[in-house]
């Protein structure tokens, strides 16, 4: 069975052939009703960029992920796979299962391979990108929150390993880093000091507490260990195609 190669140069048509749609494996994604998750598209068209041998696959489905995730969730995603599916750590190893889910990320992981995907998905499988985007407005908003939050908090980290004994930091100067409203920088300090995080210096300059050096220094040792584990996961994975 051959799959349709998407985001190489004049692979995907303008025009939609006739389609067959088949069952794909069963939806991976529990729960999820948002989308078509479990099928895929077969082509019985004649569009000159696909042949009729040629299939789409739901990749999304195959990484067990809602097509509107983002990277991190994505990458997150492909690493518990890869694991379970590589035969150096699977109890039942299966290698073909493991090329498919290198595959799909390997193509998702690119902005550009993603978005010419997210197109045809949406015109096969009726998937409304805009709609969902709607509803994972304020899911974002939150996820911005946290970005915020870490980039003050890291700042402030800096300044403190650089002068313990004076690591004050005007407000507006992290006003205009994050360059946010005046509604939303409150917030922020709100959230961070109600968590112990960052404190009012006498001077009225914020820096970060011992506990916002905690979170920061736990955090920093999370993702490093995240990203060595996905690093080796997928160096091994890509050693057993």
């Amino acid at each position: 069975m051959q799959k349709a190669a998407f985001g190489e140069p004049g692979q995907i048509g303008a025009e939609l052939p006739r389609l067959k749609v088949v069952a794909f494996r069963g939806c991976y994604a529990k729960g999820c009703g948002a989308c078509l998750h479990g099928w895929r598209v077969t082509n019985r068209g004649a569009v000159s960029t696909m042949s009729e041998s040629e299939e789409f696959t739901d990749f999304y489905a195959l990484l067990r992920v809602i097509p509107t995730c983002d990277g991190r969730t994505l990458e997150t995603a492909y690493h518990q796979l890869a694991k379970q599916y590589h035969p150096d750590h699977a109890e039942v190893p299966d290698v073909a299962m493991l090329t498919e889910v290198i595959d799909a990320y390997k193509l998702l992981r690119d902005p550009d391979r993603r978005a010419e995907y997210d197109l045809v998905y949406a015109r096969l499988t009726g998937f409304d990108f805009a709609a969902e985007d709607d509803k994972l407005s304020e899911v974002r908003a939150a996820v911005s929150d946290a970005d915020a939050h870490s980039t003050i908090l890291q700042y402030l980290y800096r300044k403190r390993r650089e002068a313990a004994s004076d690591a004050g930091v005007g407000q507006f100067t992290i006003h205009e880093m994050l360059g946010c409203s005046e509604d939303l920088f409150e917030f922020h300090l709100w959230y961070l000091r109600e968590k112990g995080f960052v404190q009012t210096t006498e001077q009225g300059t914020l820096a970060i507490t011992i506990a916002g050096v905690d979170h920061v220094i736990a955090t920093s040792r999370t993702i490093v260990k995240e990203k060595l584990r996905i690093g080796q996961s997928g160096e091994r994975s890509l050693s057993a195609e």
